[in-house]
């Protein structure tokens, strides 16, 4: 028992309750104490009054007659037999005229005395022959009241005693011991902790407020194992993501270096008068750079499947001429459907001018739907791009083709990945992934692509984007590059490039592309360290850099540069297989004037090459 109080105590929780219990209970027991003996003491009072004036009354009449019969022997008799009562401790009698004949007081009395005056009257009753004044005491009250409080108060007290260690120890059993146990059971969970769950071993079958609280902990509790399960989650699916996007953006990077030899020799080779003149050869090179060219789409595709996929593809939707979008991916197609023996039409409603849309996610999906209904189309066919107004604020723009068509079971399958819908084994190239990523970049831009088809009756799909209401843009420019060729003075004016690039094979292309324009001196440099030093002696007009080298990332030479004050204005035209956005906006925040990506067409490459050499 004393170490269950002691434990009691050392709580501070019990101690603060108990301390005020206490206090509380001490003060109600001595109020209710004090206002028992006051009650007692007035009872007292009352009836040692009560017994005085009764007394008074007996005596009263005989007093009269002996102050009417001027009797002083019996009128002192009198009074000595009032004074012989406990409750009275004083007799006066006065005449009428004010003369004072007895007044007689106890030699024990002290204190105040309560005085009663009564009139002396004649023993007919109609004459008033003076007073008597009457005193009581109430000092045996008193005594009383005293010898009461001297034992009543230590019971009182030991009551309070009491109460405090019964209130004492069922906060230790009901409320301190519970709260005691079920803290330890949160100290002792950890951060980590799954599954677990805290108990009230002293529970009673009726709910209190304590049971309460370990049932919400354990709501509390199950609501962070499930936040923490969706967290885990969570961050394997975006850990797997990332893996995902960083295996594709290798892949990428290390599939473009070969394919930018591939389609760039396949250039030259075109370039060449030999190969020109042989038809034969002709047609091999160019199916080299198709097959290149179709592998770099492939690429491409799977990077843009990837990074919706991902959550990493960001919109930037602006407003976007929708006739001059129409007009550029239209020129697009236009040889490819010559090729074919397909007829493009389009037709543009006055009312639809622009669409809220990212211009060159726009440009994508209009191509992938233009070119799909060419390549699955019939010789003689027809391929109709329309743009009309809708209601709501909406602008549908419509490709409907004359061509296979689809089935239901094709329909159900359109926006499966990989999926051809049966037509791999066909002349037409395709990944199956096309559609997939123009379904999801539509979505992206709060659009929607509906699609109608019967097999062997051409398909119709409608491109639904809300109209823009900001007024009118300038259209964005969606042409590609057109092929650049330099006219270039005699030997004083060559301009000076230094190439930082640690493969070979990307260098001997650089230097034939270069090879084919006048005036022009290249000098290469393998890593880093060399091309610092390599550009601080010679001061090149430009410089052609890739990213990925062997001793380090070529941004970190961007910013070297750009930090030096004799390089600061040195331009920079990044050259790089790595075609991440992160990549490009870390090269142009760095200080990049431009970015190129590989593999790159000749017209691509020299147009940014011209764009940043220094006015004649």
């Amino acid at each position: 028992m004393k170490a269950l109080f002691a434990r009691s105590w050392k709580s501070p929780l019990a101690a603060s309750i108990v301390w005020r219990a206490a206090v509380f209970a001490l003060v109600a027991f001595t109020l209710l104490a004090l206002v028992e003996l006051w009650a007692e003491q007035e009872s007292q009072r009352k009836a040692v009054h009560q017994a005085a004036v009764h007394a008074t009354e007996l005596a009263l009449p005989s007093i009269g007659r002996a102050v009417w019969a001027y009797d002083d022997a019996g009128l002192q008799l009198l009074v000595s037999s009032l004074l012989h009562e406990s409750s009275i401790a004083r007799v006066q009698v006065k005449t009428r005229d004010g003369l004072l004949q007895v007044d007689q007081t106890k030699a024990d009395a002290n204190g105040a005395l309560h005085n009663a005056v009564y009139e002396l009257r004649s023993p007919d009753r109609r004459e008033v022959l003076g007073e008597l004044t009457v005193g009581e005491s109430f000092d045996q009250v008193n005594e009383q009241t005293l010898r009461r409080a001297a034992y009543l108060l230590p019971i009182e007290l030991i009551k309070v005693l009491a109460i405090v260690f019964g209130i004492t120890f069922l906060i230790h059993l009901k409320v301190v011991a519970r709260l005691k146990y079920i803290s330890d059971q949160l100290l002792n969970l950890g951060t980590d902790a799954s599954g677990a769950r805290i108990v009230d071993r002293s529970a009673s079958k009726r709910e209190d407020e304590i049971t309460s609280l370990v049932h919400t902990m354990n709501a509390f509790l199950r609501e962070k194992d499930a936040q923490r399960a969706a967290e885990l989650a969570r961050e394997r699916a975006e850990a797997a993501s990332r893996a995902k996007t960083e295996f594709l953006s290798r892949v990428s990077h290390e599939l473009r270096t070969p394919l930018n030899a591939i389609i760039g020799f396949a250039q030259l080779l075109e370039l060449d008068p030999t190969v020109q003149k042989d038809a034969q050869r002709a047609a091999r090179v160019s199916q080299i750079g198709r097959a290149g060219r179709h592998l770099t789409a492939l690429i491409g595709d799977l990077l843009d499947l990837s990074k919706i996929d991902s959550g990493a593809e960001h919109m930037e939707a602006g407003p976007v001429d929708v006739r001059a979008a129409v007009a550029d991916v239209v020129e697009l197609v236009s040889t490819d459907a010559e090729q074919a023996q397909v007829t493009l039409l389009t037709e543009l409603d006055d009312r639809a001018s622009h669409v809220k849309a990212d211009p060159m996610r726009l440009r994508q999906i209009l191509l992938n739907l233009l070119s799909n209904a060419v390549k699955y189309n019939r010789p003689g066919g027809r391929v109709k791009l329309s743009v009309a107004a809708q209601g709501g604020g909406q602008i549908a723009l419509r490709v409907q083709d004359d061509g296979l068509g689809m089935n239901e079971a094709q329909l159900e399958s359109l926006y499966q990945p990989f999926n051809r819908l049966g037509r791999q084994q066909s002349s037409v190239k395709g990944t199956g992934i096309g559609l997939v990523i123009t379904k999801r970049l539509t979505e992206l831009m709060g659009g929607s692509l509906q699609v109608i088809s019967a097999e062997r009756q051409g398909s119709t799909f409608t491109l639904t984007l809300p109209a823009w209401e900001g007024g009118h843009a300038e259209a964005s420019d969606l042409s590609p590059a057109q092929p650049v060729r330099i006219a270039a003075g005699p030997g004083a004016s060559r301009w000076t490039l230094v190439y930082v690039e640690d493969e070979p094979i990307n260098i001997d292309l650089v230097r034939a592309v270069l090879t084919e324009h006048a005036g022009f001196q290249l000098e290469v440099a393998t890593t880093l360290a060399d091309g610092l030093a390599l550009i601080t002696r010679c001061q090149p007009t430009l410089v052609l850099l890739d990213l990925h080298l062997p001793d380090g990332n070529g941004i970190d030479l961007l910013r070297i540069l750009r930090s030096a004050p004799q390089t600061q204005a040195l331009r920079v035209l990044v050259v790089s297989a790595d075609v991440t956005q992160y990549a490009k906006e870390s090269a142009l925040a760095a200080g990049a004037d431009g970015f190129v990506t590989k593999p790159y067409e000749f017209a691509t490459l020299m147009a940014a090459i011209i764009s940043l050499l220094p006015a004649p």
